[in-house]
């Protein structure tokens, strides 16, 4: 006779990069068995690790502390032979075998744009974020999208941005905004960085959009030490001070698929 077994187990509050045990209760004929599938009641990057016949192993590859159910199933019918089913377990996001996990991760909105001071001192936008250690892979993408306009009140100003994308601030892209005369020049900027290889090292592509006199972009391999921490960040530097001219940045967004 066929049988099937069920339970539900709950995985909550784990931590980026963490893991839990959790006893999934399944038995037949009083004997502990394994799990034979373990999926999660929504998207998450939450992943089964491993199963035994008494626990499930959860390691929570997203970028966020995560909650997820997980259903634990048995099933079982007398002419199949239990020892060669593979378990269909559910990889999540950020592993070898899942799909990545798309998530944004910081965002500055039109209603709290920032303004830097028309100075030739860098100085670093207040909108970053640390990837917590181990989060990077093969394949991961950095993206970070910046929108704004460069004011000049008089003369002529040149304004670079730079992303940087690890502890050591190295920079991963930049974009130079030259104002030729006063007025106002919108830009948009945009880049993409993708992991290569199981060291960090990222590959930048910028692209300036912009309505100005004239952009440039540069792309630079950043590499990151993914067993720690890294910040992303953006930072601008006037080429000269400048009185009256300032850049607002009113968008910034910073996207990570692990």
């Amino acid at each position: 006779m066929a049988q099937l077994l069920v339970n539900v187990v709950a995985v909550t509050n784990l931590a980026a990069g963490g893991t839990v045990t959790i006893a999934h209760g399944l038995e037949s004929n009083n004997a502990a068995v394994a799990p034979t599938l373990v999926f999660p009641d929504r998207p998450t990057g939450i992943a089964v690790q491993s199963v035994t016949t008494t626990n499930v192993v959860f390691v929570n590859n997203g970028l966020t502390t995560a909650s997820a159910n997980f259903r634990c199933e048995r099933g079982w019918q007398p002419e199949v032979n239990a020892s060669t089913v593979t378990p269909l377990l559910y990889a999540g996001g950020g592993t070898a075998g899942g799909a990545s996990v798309v998530q944004q991760v910081a965002v500055l909105s039109n209603s709290a744009p920032t303004v830097v001071a028309n100075n030739a001192a860098n100085g670093d936008l207040p909108l970053t974020y640390a990837v917590p250690a181990n989060t990077y892979r093969t394949g991961s993408t950095v993206r970070v999208r910046i929108a704004g306009t460069l004011n000049v009140a008089v003369g002529a100003t040149n304004v670079t941005l730079a992303v940087w994308a690890n502890a050591a601030k190295d920079t991963f892209s930049s974009i130079t905004i030259n104002g030729v005369n006063p007025g106002a020049y919108p830009f948009a900027f945009d880049i993409m960085g993708t992991v290569n290889s199981t060291v960090a090292q990222v590959f930048g592509s910028a692209q300036g959009t912009a309505n100005v006199s004239a952009a440039s972009s540069t792309a630079a391999n950043g590499t990151l030490n993914a067993a720690v921490a890294n910040t992303i960040t953006a930072n601008v530097a006037f080429t000269a001070a400048n009185a009256g001219t300032n850049l607002t940045v009113q968008q910034m967004t910073i996207d990570l698929a692990v």
